[in-house]
């Protein structure tokens, strides 16, 4: 036994599976970007949602001229369930993407011939 430990993350010569590993890459690399947006996208829709429904709740009490507070706190009330649902749904992506960071960091890496023959 000359080596006491190998690392399980060895790296890869080019052969048979180079192909299947650049294609996980490929895929890996894909769902990151996807989770990006869906970390981005949820809280921005949200803060938009609550935005509009707010205006629309306070122009609603502007036309009426009376302060309705049951129909003020239940059209505010949807807004910020619309923002919070928005937040939670980007804390759950958040989640799956620092997993996909983490998978897509571990995978082994690809030494080509080439690269092997410069070193030597």
């Amino acid at each position: 036994m000359t080596e006491p430990y190998q690392t399980p993350l060895s790296p890869i010569s080019v052969g048979v599976n180079a192909e299947h590993l650049r294609q996980r890459r490929k895929f890996w690399l894909r769902v990151i970007w996807i989770l990006i947006a869906a970390v981005i996208v949820p809280p921005l829709f949200g803060l938009a949602g609550t935005v509009i429904r707010m205006i629309e709740a306070i122009g609603e009490l502007k036309q009426t001229g009376k302060a309705d507070p049951e129909a003020l706190a239940s059209e505010i009330s949807v807004s910020l369930l619309r923002a919070a649902w928005s937040i939670i749904l980007s804390f759950l992506a958040l989640i799956a993407l620092i997993g996909s960071f983490i998978r897509y960091f571990t995978l082994p890496k690809l030494i080509t011939l080439t690269h092997k023959a410069n070193t030597l």
